[in-house]
């Protein structure tokens, strides 16, 4: 065959094709390159951890949850005569907290209950305990105010606190771990031992260095913290008791997400 033959044969089918598609009422569709990888990367689901591969996301996490409770540690070691010192660590592991919570801030989905970051470790199996983290909107914004507000008030503190240096900041980045605990916990017996650790740097805080009315006012902390701590423990231990009954199983009696699908179903 001629080109000119080649040429006419394939006019021939493309009008025959033309005039197959309008009778079927098919419209033909044509997709560039950068639509069909457009359409790519909306089906492929995207990694959770969207910061970068420079560190893995259990690191992160936990690098951000115990980074304080470190710094109190390495306090304990710095001398009690060195004030100044003590100052300046405590401010620097702080801002170092608030640092990691500004590196998680990209991979959470603003306005959104999915967890952008969950681990989850076997802990207690035979009652279903499990060492869990995540943190959705709420908890990473709520996370982030407290890292904030934290190394802000240490440095604040920096000239009313002048007696027990030492043990105010040991005390305040506990403090911080254990607030931090409570916004990343899933496991709601994990968050009740971190809301416990809340408690007790903070009646120290503010019966050693409060105000005029400091003992008045640990005295009402206790009272108040301590019947509200039972009547949450007895809860968590309500829940756990009803989701066992409903399973059959203690899996998933502490964990949050398990009980949220128990509770929708």
């Amino acid at each position: 065959f001629s080109d000119r033959q080649i040429a006419s044969l394939r006019g021939i089918a493309e009008a025959d094709v033309r005039r197959l598609r309008q009778a079927l009422g098919v419209r033909p569709v044509y997709k560039t390159v950068d639509t069909c990888a457009a359409e790519f990367a909306a089906e492929t689901p995207s990694p959770v951890f969207r910061f970068g591969d420079g560190i893995p996301v259990d690191q992160l996490m936990n690098s951000l949850l115990y980074a304080d409770g470190a710094g109190a540690l390495l306090l304990g070691v710095v001398p009690s005569s060195r004030p100044a010192l003590i100052r300046g660590a405590a401010l620097l592991v702080s801002f170092a907290t608030f640092v990691l919570s500004l590196l998680m801030l990209p991979g959470i989905r603003t306005f959104s209950s999915e967890f952008a970051y969950s681990e989850q470790l076997s802990w207690i199996p035979s009652f279903g305990i499990t060492y869990h983290l995540g943190v959705d909107g709420l908890s990473g914004a709520l996370v982030v105010l407290t890292t904030l507000l934290s190394w802000i008030c240490i440095l604040a503190s920096f000239g009313p606190i002048q007696n027990r240096v030492k043990e105010y900041y040991i005390s305040f980045l506990i403090l911080e771990t254990g607030m931090l605990g409570v916004f990343l916990s899933l496991d709601l017996f994990l968050f009740y031992i971190f809301w416990e650790i809340v408690l007790v740097p903070m009646y120290l805080i503010i019966g050693i260095w409060g105000g005029a009315d400091r003992i008045y006012a640990t005295i009402k902390f206790v009272l108040y913290t301590l019947v509200g701590s039972l009547l949450m423990l007895v809860a968590i231990l309500a829940t756990a008791f009803s989701h066992q009954a409903v399973t059959g199983s203690w899996t998933g009696a502490f964990d949050l997400l398990a009980l949220r699908g128990t509770v929708a179903d």
